[in-house]
């Protein structure tokens, strides 16, 4: 979404240094992460089990619909997850946190153009840390209450859009990473 409305308002102002462009671009990009991933956090659909009403497990609630007559109707609560969904919790929390930093960073090298090297290494360290978490989320698909192994879940289960948005968000942090490496490492 950041980086639509800054093409549009680059096409509104008119040319601006390469510099600059890129700066807007690693920044929106990496704040567009930062949503997608708070989305993907905070919402309960990391797998989805379809056995006897629907269950939605999420890193920090899980949800189950069940029907009632012609109604269905959903309870959340508070998750106990495994202990391998507990680090990725950890870890997306972490790497989330260091997004923000990055695109903080990166909005201030329009200001101090010092401020571009930990623009980069942060973006990095974020990159890694969510890269970290992304593999270590199908290790809990061991869990008794998901019912199948480390990384395969059984098949009454499907990965949810939570897992998705996330993955979205990791490939967005890459995509911000690589404009930074850009400003880092300008064309002559």
């Amino acid at each position: 979404f950041f980086f639509f409305f800054f093409v549009l308002f680059s096409l509104a102002i008119g040319p601006m240094p390469e510099s600059q462009v890129t700066i807007v671009a690693t920044t929106s990009l990496l704040l567009s992460a930062f949503i997608l991933g708070c989305i993907a956090f905070f919402t309960p659909a990391w797998v989805v089990q379809d056995f006897e009403g629907t269950t939605q497990y999420g890193l920090l609630f899980d949800c189950k619909q069940q029907l009632y007559g012609h109604e269905r109707r959903e309870t959340c609560a508070p998750s106990s997850p495994p202990g391998a969904w507990q680090a990725a919790s950890a870890f997306v929390a972490l790497g989330l946190g260091l997004t923000l930093v990055a695109a903080v960073y990166g909005a201030l090298t329009a200001l101090r153009p010092r401020m571009l090297s930990p623009a980069k290494w942060v973006g990095f360290a974020a990159a890694a840390v969510l890269s970290l978490a992304s593999l270590i989320i199908p290790a809990g698909f061991s869990s008794d209450a998901i019912g199948g192994e480390a990384y395969k879940l059984p098949d009454h289960c499907s990965v949810g859009y939570s897992y998705i948005v996330f993955i979205v968000a990791l490939l967005v942090v890459f995509t911000a990473e690589l404009f930074a490496m850009k400003i880092v490492c300008p064309n002559d």
